[in-house]
């Protein structure tokens, strides 16, 4: 109930920032997905404002296991998911167990 109340938020979210997101710097948007993925232990490649293999992989990795349509790329809907998921992640190194179990709904 709480991840689908999550993606609502932010799917409300993601559409009311569409005019953001174009205003956006996408190389600032990379660099803070690509910090949260490496917080997850989802190795997005070197943190900085580039998209490569490793990025690109990185996000396809999330985006499926988050049940987010796997594309690879960077958006601001997919910076607001990671956002949230990281903000409620408890503190264990090393394991994306809590990863799976969040994004299962099991906490």
């Amino acid at each position: 109930m709480a991840r689908a109340l999550v993606r609502l938020v932010v799917g409300v979210l993601a559409a009311a920032s569409v005019a953001t997101a174009q205003g956006r710097d996408i190389g600032a948007m990379i660099t803070e997905i690509k910090q949260l993925l490496a917080k997850l232990d989802l190795a997005p490649g070197p943190i900085d404002g580039t998209m490569d293999a490793a990025t690109e992989t990185a996000i396809r990795s999330y985006q499926q296991m988050a049940g987010m349509p796997v594309d690879g790329q960077p958006s601001e809907a997919l910076l607001l998911d990671l956002r949230a998921v990281v903000a409620d992640q408890p503190l264990m190194i090393g394991s994306r167990m809590p990863l799976t179990m969040k994004l299962n709904g099991l906490y």
